[in-house]
């Protein structure tokens, strides 16, 4: 077969007509991935677009289940995205088109909090450490769950700068063992 010189043109990703043309110099050519918002996305589907979805999701408090935001859009991601859709007003079809997107990026505006300029004080007083015990949220908005781990159900919302008091832990210790966590009998531990 003789090949046809289309230099215009770039190799496909599946490689199916390579064998039938000479693409020229394609050395630097490097597929790009499409931004979120630039394509439909469904169950099915991978990539750099589908996690930042899942990203937006679960900053705005949906769950797409037990693998969190990994960039394939399987049936928790689908859940997530039509209870989303539900809470908007949207068409429940779980496809994340450019309606879904233009809802999700205002939702996502709305959590930012408007930019003010901060008030310097004439003095800048002293901030008291936390009593021991409590732990402060981190910046954003976080499930707090009725057990160690995304398989169980959401109890609070919490965001940041709340103030949780540590639970005692009754006598044990949660601890990491062949990379699972495991709880151990303080009586077990020294120090």
């Amino acid at each position: 077969m003789v090949k046809t010189q289309l230099s215009a043109r770039k190799p496909n990703f599946w490689g199916i007509m390579d064998k039938y043309f000479d693409y020229g110099d394609t050395a630097d050519y490097v597929p790009t991935e499409p931004a979120l918002g630039e394509r439909i996305l469904k169950n099915g589907m991978e990539g750099g677009d589908v996690k930042a979805m899942q990203e937006n999701l679960i900053a705005l408090n949906y769950d797409c289940g037990k693998w969190g935001a990994d960039g394939e859009f399987g049936p928790d991601t689908g859940a997530a995205l039509k209870a989303f859709q539900e809470a908007e007003g949207l068409e429940v079809d779980g496809e994340y088109g450019p309606l879904s997107h233009a809802a999700m990026m205002a939702a996502l505006d709305a959590l930012q909090p408007p930019a003010q300029v901060p008030e310097i004080p004439a003095q800048t007083p002293e901030i008291p450490a936390p009593p021991a015990g409590n732990l402060t949220v981190a910046a954003g908005s976080w499930n707090v769950r009725t057990g160690p781990g995304t398989d169980y159900a959401i109890a609070a919302v919490v965001h940041g700068g709340d103030r949780l008091l540590q639970a005692e832990n009754d006598g044990w210790t949660p601890v990491v063992h062949n990379g699972e966590v495991r709880w151990i009998s303080d009586k077990a531990l020294e120090g």
